[in-house]
């Protein structure tokens, strides 16, 4: 999982209310902002990771917000340290699990060998 994805799918995370959360987060990541609807943007204003996103009026349009981020800030976080650390520890645990199996598998096949 590279640092994209740990901010995507671990930091903004899935949010079904707003059609086109994933597009406006992935813009983000990718641009450092993104002009949305002011409906739109209220999926950006529950703490977490949205403590980062900034949104200002975009005066371009009707209804319309811009939304920014400073990926470098993101990336440099506490936050963002916490995130890889406990992703870590998941894929420690899983790894754990594997091995497990495997010892299982072996002690298996070894007993049907004797």
């Amino acid at each position: 999982m590279n640092s994209k994805e740990i901010v995507l799918k671990e930091m903004f995370g899935k949010n079904e209310l707003y059609a086109g959360y994933d597009n406006i987060c992935n813009k983000l990541i990718e641009n450092g902002s993104c002009i949305t609807t002011i409906h739109a943007s209220v999926g950006f204003k529950n703490g977490g990771i949205h403590n980062f996103v900034k949104q200002e009026p975009y005066e371009d349009g009707i209804d319309l917000i811009k939304l920014s981020i400073d990926k470098e800030y993101i990336y440099g976080s506490k936050m963002f340290e916490q995130y890889k650390y406990f992703i870590l520890e998941r894929k420690r645990i899983e790894l754990d699990k594997l091995l497990s199996e495997v010892e299982e598998v072996q002690n298996f096949i070894n007993e049907l060998t004797q």
